[in-house]
């Protein structure tokens, strides 16, 4: 449905002050460098205590030992099931009712895949991708500023809520 809609109103062009770019790939390059622009600036900040003295600690050591410690075969299917099977897949075309209804065949993968993250502390890059969908603000929008960004994320967790009586 989301293809069939983007080759139903593409954008055709850009338009950055008096220049028009109208080749795709400078149309791509252009929007890098405008997100680039917003989200990559020098970090300037520096360490100055006022974290630690202001934010209250509220995880104990032992408490962060159990967050950050190995995820077992268990937890990682708990996850998995908890996810919304009705969700949008991701970018690699499969949901979460793959994952729940397969199971048993890609098991041994999800787990290698999740423990390998908490073993090396490396996440690959398209396992927290979304994609940014550019939704015009104002008729015959032609530059960035008139494109509001949605970025939609890969799944949605279920809400579970008890009732405590």
């Amino acid at each position: 449905m989301a293809r069939i809609k983007s080759l139903v109103k593409p954008i055709t062009f850009l338009q950055e002050g008096n220049v028009r770019i109208t080749d795709t790939k400078d149309m791509e390059a252009h929007v890098v460098n405008y997100f680039m622009n917003i989200f990559c600036g020098n970090n300037n900040c520096v360490p100055n205590g006022l974290v630690e003295r202001v934010v209250p600690l509220l995880v104990s050591e032992e408490d962060n030992v159990a967050l950050t410690s190995m995820s077992l075969l268990d937890e990682i299917k708990n996850v998995v099931f908890d996810l919304n099977a009705d969700s949008a897949p991701g970018p690699d075309g499969f949901g979460a009712h793959f994952y729940q209804f397969f199971w048993d065949i890609v098991a041994t993968d999800v787990v290698s895949s999740v423990q390998e993250f908490f073993y090396t502390g490396i996440l690959a890059p398209s396992m927290n991708a979304n994609i940014i969908v550019l939704i015009p603000k104002i008729p015959r929008a032609f530059s960035m500023g008139d494109l509001r960004r949605i970025a939609l994320a890969n799944f949605q967790f279920k809400i579970v809520t008890k009732i405590i009586a």
